[in-house]
C-alpha cells in the first residue's frame, strides 16, 4: 500500500513560487501521456516535492533513490530539533540546556550539508 500524498490549500494565483512551481510541474503539458501509471507518478512526484518544499526551502523533485534518502534524512533531522528544543522548554539546569542546544546547532548544520548536496 503507498502512502497518501496531499498539498495544503492554496490559491492558484499566489506569488508564492513554491505554488507557481507546483502548478507548472502539475500542468497538463507537463505531464506523461505514455500510460495511465506514468501519468498518476508524474503528479505524485510533484506533489512529494511541493511537501517537501518546506524541509529543503525549495520546489525540488527527487528522481532518484538518493535525493530521496536526504530529503527523509533532511525531515528526520527537523523533526529532531523540534523534539530538543521542546525539551529545552522543559528543561530547568541551564548546562543541559546548552547540551541541547549544542545538538540542534550540530544538526542544524548537517540539514545544511544535506540540502547543498541536493543543490
Amino acid at each position: 500500500m503507498e502512502e497518501f500524498a496531499y498539498t495544503p490549500w492554496f490559491s492558484s494565483d499566489s506569488d508564492d513560487e513554491t505554488v507557481r512551481q507546483f502548478i507548472d510541474a502539475v500542468h497538463i503539458t507537463a505531464l506523461s501521456f505514455s500510460h495511465f501509471f506514468r501519468f498518476y507518478q508524474d503528479i505524485h512526484i510533484a506533489v512529494q516535492a511541493f511537501q517537501h518544499a518546506k524541509a529543503i526551502g525549495a520546489f525540488y523533485i527527487a528522481t532518484d533513490i538518493e535525493s530521496r534518502q536526504l530529503i527523509a534524512q533532511i525531515e528526520q533531522a527537523e523533526a529532531e530539533i523540534a523534539k530538543w528544543k521542546n525539551q529545552i522548554k522543559k528543561e530547568t539546569q541551564f548546562n543541559r540546556k546548552v547540551e541541547y542546544n549544542m545538538k540542534i546547532q550540530q544538526l542544524t548544520k548537517q540539514i545544511e550539508q544535506w540540502k547543498q548536496q541536493l543543490r
